[in-house]
């Protein structure tokens, strides 16, 4: 019985380092995310992007149509949240031009250009297509800088990348669409170049950073 009890432990953690444990949990986790938030407006994805009517009604022409677009409450002009400060400046890239969405202060969001920077590309499919890539980058990011915080860790510290993944911090910016787990992404992607003296890639992904 004692010998069961002192494997249980390691049984455990075994299964929170076996990818193909921790994977479906975590496509799973991120489904209920979404599904929890889309049930509540229509199923519709717009929904986690938080467009705000102020906004909406200012930048009518790159909004999607049909998009969920929250009325607020007294006193705060339905001002939505920061997804979508994103999602006008990525349209703003997609249609290769310099007009800035309205309503925004441009000497405070314009600097914050590297995450619309990347859902640009895939604004070329129109405005549905940027909301699909808001979803697509942070995904990807959170994946592949886990795969390679693991390699990071190595087998002994391995379990510790798991808890990373399953973070509420990168679940909260996923489920908002904003940037804060781009941004780790791309820290830990820096981070593994400069351990793997990879100094060419440390350049560019930290130039690009700052």
């Amino acid at each position: 019985m004692k010998a069961e009890l002192d494997t249980l432990p390691s049984k455990i953690r075994c299964l929170f380092v076996n990818p193909l444990f921790i994977l479906p949990l975590f496509i799973l986790l991120y489904a209920l995310s979404s599904f929890l938030i889309w049930k509540k407006y229509d199923w519709n994805p717009s929904s986690q992007i938080n467009f705000g009517i102020q906004f909406a009604i200012q930048n009518a022409a790159k909004t999607p149509k049909g998009a969920v677009v929250f009325l607020g409450r007294p006193g705060d002009l339905g001002a939505g949240y920061d997804g979508q400060i994103f999602y006008y400046y990525s349209r703003m890239l997609s249609e290769f031009n310099l007009n800035w969405p309205k309503g925004f202060e441009e000497n405070i969001r314009a600097s914050r250009i590297g995450y619309p920077l990347f859902v640009s590309i895939f604004g070329w499919f129109g405005t549905w297509g940027t909301v699909f890539g808001m979803y697509f980058l942070n995904f990807i990011l959170i994946l592949i800088s886990w795969f390679l915080l693991r390699d990071l860790c190595g087998e002994r510290h391995r379990i510790y990348s798991s808890l990373y993944l399953f973070s509420p911090f990168l679940l909260g910016s996923y489920s908002l669409l904003v940037s804060d787990a781009v941004l780790t992404g791309f820290l830990v992607i820096t981070f593994w170049f400069y351990k793997k003296e990879k100094w060419i890639w440390f350049f560019c992904s930290g130039e690009f950073q700052f």
